[in-house]
């Protein structure tokens, strides 16, 4: 007898294998691509074309689910590509729940992958996101004229490193040497109201 997770097959008998239903929609993977996460486990993989994969097909400005509809989203290499990023997160606070994980993963603005793709509109830092956080906003005299409705707090921010520079005698140098960070990453939480 073989024994199986949960998520993925509930029962073998006599050779066949019967899969369990789809877990109900929790995650939203934006821009998914052909970087798709398991619907089984509740991932819904949304992009702008129509690729092996993707279950659903739309513009991420005007996401066409349900407010509060998800536990975590995810958004890889998609940040970068939006002309208006702050409506773009308009739209990912509307549809995430009360502390709701956000991700944010892009190129490095120091890496040659942030200028390599003629799709991207930014280059992305440390301070991008800065304009995504609750506290950035606290002081109303400040940034005052980027209305948002939306409210952010950051889990962690990481920069990772290029393969190559992944030694401590980079560390004291990726400032100065182009391309030893590859991506920089942002986890954030929603902060909303207590739905009922």
């Amino acid at each position: 007898m073989c024994v199986i997770e949960q998520g993925s097959l509930n029962s073998v008998e006599q050779g066949t294998l019967t899969r369990l239903p789809p877990a109900p929609p929790q995650f939203l993977n934006i821009g998914s691509s052909y970087n798709t996460k398991p619907e089984s486990i509740g991932w819904v993989n949304f992009d702008l074309l129509a690729l092996q994969g993707v279950g659903v097909q739309g513009d991420a400005n005007i996401l066409p689910f349900k407010d509060s509809s998800f536990l975590e989203v995810n958004l890889e290499h998609v940040y970068e590509h939006i002309p208006e990023p702050l409506a773009l997160m308009e739209e990912v606070y509307r549809v995430c729940k009360h502390e709701a994980m956000v991700t944010i993963r892009c190129p490095y603005y120091r890496h040659m992958d942030a200028f390599g793709d003629p799709g991207h509109v930014h280059a992305i830092n440390e301070q991008s996101f800065v304009y995504l956080l609750d506290s950035h906003y606290g002081n109303r005299n400040r940034m005052s004229q980027y209305e948002h409705k939306f409210r952010f707090k950051t889990k962690a921010q990481l920069k990772i490193k290029d393969i190559q520079y992944n030694h401590p005698m980079f560390e004291k140098y990726e400032d100065i040497i182009w391309g030893v960070t590859r991506e920089i990453v942002c986890m954030l939480t929603a902060i909303k109201p207590e739905e009922n």
